[in-house]
């Protein structure tokens, strides 16, 4: 099991891959913005649905800023919702911490 921090710093290097992703797309570089999308979107965990509450009990404080950076890049790089990978490390790096 990581540690709080490790996994806070996950969240962090996600947050940072989605922008660097939208740097990418800026940069004129379309392909390799995706496959940074498509690399970091399969280790985070799923982001909540319309019917769930917007605060979940176990979300972690920096989740709603790495969901903001998930649609963000999400529709800069016109990403289709139905395009998400299986999110298979998930609670490996994503669990909750007290």
């Amino acid at each position: 099991m990581l540690s709080c921090a490790v996994r806070s710093q996950h969240r962090l290097e996600g947050t940072a891959n989605y922008f660097h992703s939208m740097s990418l797309f800026q940069q004129v570089k379309p392909a390799e913005a995706r496959d940074n999308f498509t690399a970091t979107e399969t280790k985070m965990k799923p982001l909540p649905t319309a019917d769930q509450k917007a605060r979940a009990a176990d979300e972690h404080h920096d989740d709603p800023i790495l969901w903001l950076a998930v649609k963000e890049a999400k529709a800069l790089l016109q990403i289709p919702a139905t395009a998400a990978k299986p999110r298979h490390l998930a609670k490996h790096f994503f669990s909750v911490c007290p």
